[in-house]
């Protein structure tokens, strides 16, 4: 990852910090999925990966998908999974 991206990072983080109200309770409004789930009649809501999350801290999901030419080459797709590897895991 570049420096200039990481630092964008970092600055959009602590922005949305500047901003963010650490101390505010739950809306009165908002329900819990326990209760979703013990009202009759209601349909059962789909939990996402960040409301499921036992630390409690919301999970960002990135999902890459490639298409890719079909060919009996198998170090196409060797170059491809290293190109990933480096890229992405460093």
């Amino acid at each position: 990852m570049a420096e200039s991206t990481l630092g964008l990072i970092v600055s959009t983080f602590k922005t949305l910090c500047e901003l963010a109200d650490f101390e505010a309770t739950k809306p009165a409004e908002a329900v819990s999925a326990e209760e979703v789930e013990k009202t009759p009649g209601t349909p059962p809501k789909r939990r996402s990966s960040a409301e499921t999350a036992s630390s409690g801290v919301p999970v960002v999901n990135i999902n890459i998908q490639l298409q890719l030419p079909a060919t009996d080459d198998a170090t196409v797709y060797d170059k491809l999974f290293a190109a990933l590897k480096k890229h992405l895991l460093s």
